[in-house]
């Protein structure tokens, strides 16, 4: 028992006589973590329309109430965007509008054609398809399909983001002269409705 006490303090001397002060020099890091973020958008099993374009179509010249004009918008960067991350049959985006109203008095007749627009899709599944349905609406017409993501034998729709580009000219406004000048404005609506659960 004693010589292992004694061979413990010769060690701790031996340590203690080789002691003495020297400068440390940080290595070069050969090892370096950066962070890595992700933002996951949607409830699983969720779809919803996620952003809708606002229609500018500027200031136009009057013309006589015997005639029309026709006047396309303006793009101002928003886009019909659809967010689907559920398993279904197919989707579809129905427009409508109220009538335009101006000094209270209503812009009969004006009507609004949706054009062939450029559409894309972050994803689309096996089979599964996505387009555009020319349109022209008036007030008095009730909803009519713009957009549909269908599917072929049983397979889903189209998942993940898809967008229907509203740039310069994707719509055109027309209607009747004659009428007081000033703004005229309308709400149009946007109607995302969908299928059963695929199987």
């Amino acid at each position: 028992m004693f010589k292992m006490k004694k061979m413990s303090l010769v060690a701790l001397g031996a340590a203690t006589l080789f002691m003495a002060p020297a400068v440390v020099h940080a290595a070069e890091p050969t090892e370096l973590d950066t962070p890595a973020t992700v933002n996951i958008e949607g409830e699983v099993g969720s779809i919803y329309l996620k952003s809708a374009p606002e229609l500018e179509f500027g200031t136009v010249d009057n013309v006589s109430e015997t005639n029309t004009f026709t006047v396309p918008n303006k793009g101002k960067g928003k886009h019909l965007t659809v967010l689907n991350t559920k398993d279904i049959e197919g989707w579809t985006v129905n427009v409508s509008m109220t009538p335009f109203m101006g000094n209270n008095i209503q812009w009969k007749g004006a009507q609004l054609d949706f054009k062939t627009n450029d559409v894309s899709s972050d994803r689309t599944d096996d089979q599964a398809t996505v387009q555009t349905n020319p349109a022209s609406i008036m007030a008095e017409d009730g909803e009519k399909t713009l957009l549909l993501s269908s599917s072929e034998s049983g397979k889903m729709a189209a998942k993940g983001e898809t967008h229907l580009y509203f740039n310069d000219n994707a719509v055109d406004l027309t209607g009747r002269g004659g009428y007081p000048a000033g703004e005229y404005a309308a709400r149009v609506y946007w109607d995302l409705e969908h299928g059963e659960v695929a199987d």
